[in-house]
């Protein structure tokens, strides 16, 4: 059964209960999931990068475009204002995060919510992509210079943005939501949701081939634990606290202490 998120975004746990489990992850407005299973008022879902946890059931609503009538965009600001007043910019506000996907009306200055309500949103004002325009790099050599330099304009949009843990929107993120929501949103790279997971999904490459965009892993006793976006001059931009620019060189002045006793690996997509 699908259900779509009806919420600008919502928290997913380990287990089905706000009091006695985790957040695990998040997912976005209009985003479609599977539901698995049942557990009084939770669902068991499976998102869009395959990862399964439990939702409460207040945040869906039933797929009521299943035959994928409208065309959808990938909000690229890091923020953009909505209104639930369709005929101008004031009243009732709120903010869709980065990395949303919403149905485009763009001629009428509004879109809809999953149940086909409207509200207002200013397409001049806003930047987005055509879901159906991004490519999706099935290839190293695909990930050209062009393409990395989005990846990092869009990681630096987000510097201060505060650490969440399970967060992968831009009101939080922790180290793995903000590479896959990035990737994901930048290039239409469904990257894994954990950071050990993204791991193994690129292919391991040495320092000296390191370029702008690779990602940089750091394990502990041999597990991965961390995960940030390589700047160049052995930097990295990552969410830890919030998202910041480290060195990874010991040597440097802005060298993080976090770092000392982890191993260090380096991957490509």
């Amino acid at each position: 059964m699908l259900k779509v998120i009806n919420s600008f975004y919502a928290s997913t746990y380990d287990s089905p209960s706000f009091f006695n489990s985790n957040v695990v992850s998040q997912g976005f407005f209009w985003e479609r999931v599977k539901v698995i299973n049942h557990d009084n008022n939770w669902s068991f879902i499976r998102q869009s990068d395959n990862y399964e946890s439990w939702i409460n059931n207040f945040y869906l609503v039933d797929d009521l475009s299943i035959n994928s009538e409208y065309e959808f965009i990938v909000i690229k600001n890091k923020f953009v204002e909505i209104n639930q007043n369709i005929n101008s910019n004031k009243g009732i506000v709120n903010y869709l995060s980065y990395g949303t996907k919403i149905p485009l009306f763009k001629s009428k200055n509004y879109s809809k919510d999953p149940l086909k309500n409207l509200f207002y949103i200013d397409y001049e004002k806003i930047n987005f992509e055509k879901i159906n325009n991004q490519k999706k790099p099935n290839c190293t050599i695909c990930l050209n210079s062009k393409l990395r330099t989005k990846v990092l304009n869009a990681a630096f949009m987000m510097l201060g943005v505060s650490y969440f843990w399970g967060g992968k929107t831009s009101f939080g993120f922790d180290c793995s939501g903000f590479v896959q929501t990035i990737y994901n949103t930048e290039i239409g790279v469904n990257l894994p949701r954990d950071s050990i997971d993204q791991f193994n999904y690129v292919e391991k490459i040495s320092k000296d081939e390191l370029k702008i965009a690779d990602l940089v892993f750091f394990k502990q006793k041999g597990i991965v634990v961390h995960v940030g976006i390589y700047v160049g001059s052995e930097k990295i931009i990552h969410c830890s606290g919030r998202v910041k620019v480290d060195s990874i060189n010991k040597n440097d002045l802005d060298y993080n202490i976090v770092f000392n006793g982890l191993e260090i690996f380096y991957g490509k997509i």
